[in-house]
């Protein structure tokens, strides 16, 4: 704890204005209130205590702080940052920069056949119409879902519920028309289901609590973790999972997964590519 004040003093010289800066940085927070503008770059673990190393963005220089100096939400932002990078098999190269063990994979062909449970989903939805929630159809059938299976009381989910919404609201426009995201709700009634929705703004249609579709897609697709987000085929063949071999991998890998296949990288509001293309996470199969 003796070398506290001077790594205080480090990161307050190291202090970054909020500006033009590179698409992947964030604006991190410590527990004292100082600002480091930044991009994850990997996690050390050392027994019981784990070290962050950011790129800082303006100098482009690494920077090494313990991961318990980070505020709670970085700090759990950081540790999702972490999970999803060893997930797809990420390492930092000689000069700092990640690197995917794998390549892109090109995005599967749908299935032939049409599953019941999938294809229903069509005409069993609901979404939020003004101040409330409504039935809503679909116009087609799209060729791939993502379901997002999500609830109010998850902690993780107030967090990533946000920043999906954003990338649907800024990328649907660009996304292959036969995708949509279905919300798929882990709460206890309708009533804190629909709060949720209205609360969050979800941009998405959602199955309707009550059908008896819900309970299933629970069990088939999100029986660990949440959230959990779950990219399927119109026959219900999976093509990117928060869970691979029975362990939770986030959510955040399946989102960017649909980002490298559905669009050219996630975009702002004014159209402006914020992300490019990148190597898919690992693929699992039904």
């Amino acid at each position: 704890m003796k070398q506290a004040p001077l790594i205080i003093l480090t990161l307050i010289t190291l202090l970054v204005i909020c500006g033009q800066g590179s698409a992947f940085a964030r604006i991190f927070k410590t527990l004292q209130g100082v600002k480091i503008e930044g991009s994850f770059v990997e996690m050390k673990t050392s027994g019981t205590k784990k070290t962050v190393i950011l790129r800082l963005e303006h100098t482009g220089k690494l920077y090494e702080l313990p991961l318990a100096h980070f505020s709670p939400s970085d700090q759990h932002f950081l540790k999702f940052a972490d999970l999803t990078n060893r997930a797809k098999g990420k390492t930092p190269n000689a000069s700092g920069k990640m690197t995917a063990a794998s390549n892109d994979i090109p995005l599967p062909p749908p299935s032939e056949n049409t599953n019941p449970m999938i294809s229903s989903l069509k005409s069993k939805l609901v979404a939020i119409d003004g101040n409330s929630v409504k039935s809503r159809k679909l116009g087609s059938t799209p060729d791939y879902y993502a379901l997002y299976f999500a609830a109010s009381w998850c902690h993780v989910c107030a967090q990533f519920t946000p920043r999906l919404a954003e990338y649907y609201r800024n990328n649907i426009a660009f996304a292959n028309p036969n995708f949509e995201i279905v919300f798929i709700s882990r709460d206890q009634d309708k009533k804190t289901m629909e709060e949720y929705m209205l609360g969050s703004n979800m941009p998405w249609p959602a199955i309707r609590y009550s059908d008896s579709n819900r309970e299933r897609l629970v069990k088939k697709y999100a029986p660990r973790g949440t959230p959990s987000l779950v990219l399927v085929d119109r026959g219900g063949k999976v093509i990117s999972d928060s869970s691979v071999n029975g362990k939770y991998r986030s959510a955040f890998a399946v989102k960017q997964d649909i980002a490298a296949w559905f669009t050219d990288g996630e975009r702002t509001s004014d159209g402006s590519v914020i992300k490019a293309r990148i190597a898919p996470g690992k693929r699992v199969s039904d």
